[in-house]
């Protein structure tokens, strides 16, 4: 992994034994005395459940222990903390609700883990998962952003009204709206990024201005040709024509 640089091919070093069949995963470890375990997960994407029976499960061959949502909590373990440090654009902290390692009282996506089994065996544990008895409540849910944000959606948490948990935001947005009436949503983040895109430039010593030009030459050329040309193109800070250098560009840079 020596050789660096963009656009390079690497030489990857672990690929050989993986090709051959000798790559070595965590389900190849198998040490004495090692457990195995099998999560048992919500079938719905929102739903509610009062109680959960995990006596059969218990009394399973090879079974170890079943853990639920409350065991995890009377054993003092938290929620998995989130460590964004971002603020709402208003200056006010973000929704973050608490995320349980194993659900309680209300399941929130489709697949999150409501109990877990530790078992002798791989084998048994997914036994002993299928034993387990959940009476489930389901709930309104929705499957993608523009419905989750829409009036009356159904919340995912109750303190996030909604549910919206970040409203954030970056860049020159005077540039990206002008951009946008310009030109259209299409190619409006091209302003939005180039505040941040001369800012690195920068670091790297490069000219901001003509990098940038040559980024938007390259990713947007055919959204810049006509009928936007003369004014989207000053707009983007780019010659009159992509043939004709701007003050201190070489004949040809376009």
């Amino acid at each position: 992994m020596g050789e660096q640089g963009f656009g390079r091919s690497i030489r990857r070093s672990e690929d050989a034994r993986f090709l051959t069949g000798a790559g070595r995963y965590t389900a190849d470890i198998d040490l004495a005395g090692q457990a195995r375990a099998c999560f048992l997960r919500s079938p719905h994407a929102h739903a509610d459940f009062a109680t959960i029976d995990t006596g059969a499960a218990r009394a399973a061959p090879g079974v170890i222990a079943v853990l639920t949502g409350d065991d995890a909590a009377a054993d003092g373990l938290g929620a998995i903390p989130c460590r964004d440090r971002l603020v709402n654009r208003d200056g006010s902290d973000p929704v973050s609700p608490p995320r349980p390692m194993i659900a309680r009282r209300r399941a929130r996506y489709l697949g999150e883990p409501v109990a877990i089994v530790v078992a002798e065996t791989e084998d048994q544990a997914r036994d002993a998962c299928e034993l387990i008895e959940v009476d489930y409540a389901p709930l309104d849910a929705v499957g993608d952003i523009a419905a989750a944000t829409a009036a009356g959606a159904p919340l995912v948490w109750d303190d996030a009204p909604g549910n919206l948990s970040l409203d954030w935001a970056a860049g020159d947005a005077q540039g990206a709206a002008m951009l946008r009436v310009i030109l259209g949503e299409e190619i409006a983040h091209v302003a939005a990024g180039k505040r941040w895109f001369d800012f690195l430039c920068t670091r790297r010593g490069l000219a901001p201005g003509t990098a940038w030009r040559a980024l938007v030459r390259r990713h947007f050329k055919g959204a810049l040709k006509p009928p936007f040309n003369a004014e989207a193109r000053r707009a983007a800070g780019l010659a009159p024509s992509f043939y004709a250098p701007r003050d201190g560009e070489e004949p040809g840079a376009g």
